[in-house]
């Protein structure tokens, strides 16, 4: 009986360390991209809402030279499919106002998006800072709903 008890527990350990690392991310925060975040342990979900910080993965940005498979980023999402995005001369808006950079801090030119609806498929993500390269730019873009690998459960 005890020797059946030790593998039940070893067992259960197994399942737990599997669930755990085929379930779960931990990233550190190496730009300044989200407000008073150093690390952030993500949960795989499908299920994301306005207002989460998510785990973007395979997702293009023309000035990174990093293979796609390796770009990770995180970034809070703003914009689900059918939300509107309106340009006017204070930058791009979808529920708050999101100033428009002209440039990178390396000097890359940005384009400010040109899409005024985020279509089905794609959501819209920023980072906190003001000078975060996310979805505000055609460098950037739109992020598929798909690139997302689940969302931040915990931050610090």
């Amino acid at each position: 009986m005890k020797q059946l008890f030790k593998y039940g527990i070893l067992i259960t350990a197994a399942g737990m360390g599997w669930w755990a690392f085929t379930y779960t991310q931990l990233h550190l925060c190496l730009t300044p991209s989200l407000d008073n975040v150093r690390a952030l342990l993500f949960f795989k979900t499908n299920d994301v809402r306005q207002g989460d910080i998510v785990f973007i993965q395979g997702h293009s940005y023309k000035h990174l030279d990093v293979p796609l498979e390796k770009q990770i980023f995180a970034k809070r999402l703003i914009g689900l499919p059918g939300d509107r995005i309106i340009k006017d001369r204070t930058g791009l808006k979808i529920i708050r106002a999101l100033p428009v950079l002209k440039e990178t801090k390396e000097g890359y030119p940005l384009t400010p998006l040109a899409t005024q609806i985020v279509p089905e498929g794609y959501v819209f993500v920023t980072g906190d800072h003001p000078r975060s390269v996310d979805s505000r730019y055609e460098e950037f873009g739109l992020v598929k709903q798909e690139e997302i690998w689940g969302k931040a459960v915990l931050t610090w």
